[in-house]
Order: structure tokens, then sequence, then C-alpha cells
């Protein structure tokens, strides 16, 4: 089964999450959940997703961070967050792929 970030619509024609519930966004923690990078006609975007939780009330605890620059912005960005998995849109594959954790 093909990868696929939670919320995401995915794909070149609808790559950006879908609108999320009206929950206070909390900071992601270091080693867990997912940075996906894609970009829209130029327009480049990171999102840091951690999985959710449940609250003492028993509603979800939405975790995240997004980042929105050039490919190189964004990708630096991606590579420094602190996640446990890093993925890239790749138009070729139709998929997310694995991003490289550096350039080379």
């Amino acid at each position: 089964m093909p990868f696929e970030p939670r919320g995401y619509r995915g794909g070149p024609d609808n790559p950006w999450p879908l609108p999320q519930p009206a929950v206070p966004l909390g900071k992601p923690r270091p080693g867990h959940g997912t940075v996906c990078v894609n970009d829209n006609d130029g327009t480049w975007m990171g999102v840091w997703d951690d999985p959710s939780e449940q609250s003492e009330e028993g509603g979800p605890i939405v975790r995240g961070e997004d980042f929105e620059g050039s490919r190189a912005e964004v990708l630096q960005w991606a590579r420094s967050r602190p996640a446990a998995e890093f993925f890239i849109f790749s138009r070729t594959a139709n998929d997310y792929v694995p991003l490289p954790r550096d350039e080379g």
C-alpha cells in the first residue's frame, strides 16, 4: 500500500492538506510524526504532522507545523525537523517517496 500522509488528498492536482477541525494546534514531539514536502506550481510547502492522541477530555490533540517558501528553504526546514519519517511528493512516481536527508 503506498504511503498516504494523514489529512492529505495527495496527487499533483490537489496536494494540500484537508481543512482541520478547530482544535488547538500543539507542537509536534521530537522523534514522532511525518514531515512531507510538496510543491504546487512552484509554491513549496512542508508539513510536520504528529499523530493525534486523546486529551483528558477524550478529544484529539492536533500537533503540527508547516512552512512555505522556496524549494531550498522548505527542504532546509524539513530536514531540520526531528520527525520520525520524511517524504517528498514525486510527480514521476505520482506518490510520496522518502526524502533524502541531504542533497547528496
